[in-house]
């Protein structure tokens, strides 16, 4: 110990301090201890050398810059966004996973076009995973500002619908699955006569939800139609086959009540779905409950009275978090890499088993 000390230049004190690892010793000091140790020829105790191996490995750690990402919501404010639950848990799970790989993130908002990104000004992280309102992924300003942000910075967007004309990566639900993954249930409940309905029909993912929906029922023999709910007279641009439009929830549950062919509705959101139950309950249950119904989004699992009589999809958001954190840290790495689009399958939720009774029949 005495040779130690003096070559390392410290006290024979410190040196033992070093071999039994007490944290009172300054990481530089306990390196110039070992190198001594090292360089006398001497060898440390199993004991010791495991210590002293967990030592630096926390050196390094301390050492290490903090990774940090960011999450930006584009269209409208924070609060706003994840008061959605499916947005709400891929916010708790992205946090939750970034957390498991000890990189921080700061949460940052831009609802209107125009505004700045703060973090993308101040250099703060080191890459940002974006969520974009259904209504504002195509609007050219919009397109623009994502284009830039991604120019500048390394930039996965999560959940939503793939806009080709954006070439970054993507990691969202499979919308056009979705659709298929829908007529194919009410299919196999022997519906005839189906309608696709959704209230946000500017919102591109239920565009690509009911188009694909639509292609499938068609293909499996049955008559499809499509309603909308919504005042815009161009609300219809996009959707195919025969679109019927209506201006409230009230007149499209009219619109159901006078179709007693329809056996089949897929809501595109399980929004859509509790708000057209709801008033098919309250103005004819009889008619509610000969219909078969299914929704997305799983929300009905969670929030809603109706998952007796409701099939959804469970969105597996927690994949969707685990690729989009991924894909950004690979991105980060090496920001040469070509952009990439992954849609992560739905899994059907039949209505008894949305209700909570243990059921572990589902399809996917």
């Amino acid at each position: 110990m005495q040779k130690v000390a003096k070559l390392a230049g410290v006290s024979t004190a410190t040196v033992s301090r070093v071999l039994n690892d007490a944290d009172v010793v300054k990481d530089e000091t306990a390196s110039r201890v070992l190198k001594a140790v090292a360089e006398l020829g001497y060898a440390l105790p199993d004991r010791v050398r495991s210590r002293q191996q967990a030592r630096a490995s926390r050196a390094r750690r301390r050492r290490a810059p903090v990774q940090r990402i960011g999450l930006v919501t584009l269209g409208q404010t924070y609060n706003a966004w994840v008061t959605a639950p499916a947005i709400g848990a891929f916010v708790s799970g992205l946090i939750g996973r970034a957390r498991s790989h000890d990189i921080d993130v700061m949460i940052e908002e831009m609802p209107r076009v125009g505004d700045t990104c703060r973090m993308l000004d101040s250099r703060e992280v080191g890459g940002l995973i974006i969520l974009v309102t259904g209504e504002s992924s195509e609007q050219p300003t919009w397109v623009k500002t994502i284009e830039q942000m991604a120019a500048s910075m390394p930039v996965v967007w999560g959940m939503g619908a793939h806009i080709p004309e954006i070439p970054i990566d993507h990691v969202m639900p499979d919308n056009f699955g979705i659709g298929h993954l829908a007529a194919q249930h009410l299919a196999g409940r022997g519906c005839k006569r189906v309608v696709a309905a959704t209230l946000t029909p500017s919102w591109v993912v239920c565009r690509h939800r009911v188009t694909a929906f639509t292609s499938f029922a068609l293909a499996r023999g049955m008559e499809v139609e499509t309603l909308l709910i919504s005042t815009d007279p161009q609300a219809a641009w996009g959707y195919p086959g025969k679109v019927n439009t209506v201006p409230t929830v009230e007149a499209a549950y009219e619109w159901l009540l006078g179709h007693d062919a329809v056996d089949g509705v897929f809501a595109a959101r399980d929004q859509d779905a509790i708000q057209l139950q709801a008033s098919l309950r309250h103005a004819d249950a009889t008619r509610q409950q000969a219909l078969a119904f299914v929704a997305c989004d799983n929300v009905l699992l969670h929030a809603s009275p109706l998952t007796d009589s409701v099939a959804t999809m469970d969105l597996n958001v927690a994949e969707i978090c685990r690729l989009a954190l991924g894909r950004l840290r690979h991105r980060m790495a090496d920001p040469s890499i070509p952009p990439i689009a992954v849609g992560v399958h739905a899994t059907l939720v039949p209505p008894r088993q949305a209700a909570g009774d243990g059921s572990s029949q589902s399809a996917g």
